[in-house]
């Protein structure tokens, strides 16, 4: 238990020397979910699950820019979408419109 606790601790001041905002994993552009979860975190599997068209690709689209952005690898799977289409949800989100 003793050498758990000490790599835990570690661990924390590890992330707390490497913090950026608050946020000590990879940014979700979300500036209340990062407070909750200090971004995502190494070794997280983070899944999106809701009803369709609720707005699951969007938020998925718009984390994996975020993650983009703080300069961190992406890979985007959906079995539900083609690639263009991922292409064009993102074009859209970008601009502020709404996509078919």
């Amino acid at each position: 238990m003793q050498q758990l606790m000490e790599e835990t601790i570690a661990e924390a001041e590890q992330r707390i020397e490497n913090t950026k905002n608050g946020v000590t994993g990879i940014p979700t552009g979300l500036a209340g979910l990062d407070r909750l979860t200090s971004g995502w975190q190494a070794c997280d599997l983070n899944i999106i699950a809701a009803r369709p068209s609720v707005g699951k690709t969007a938020i998925a689209l718009h984390l994996a820019k975020a993650a983009a952005s703080a300069g961190r690898h992406v890979v985007f799977y959906s079995i539900e979408m083609q690639g263009e289409w991922l292409s064009v949800r993102r074009t859209g989100c970008n601009h502020g419109g709404e996509t078919p």
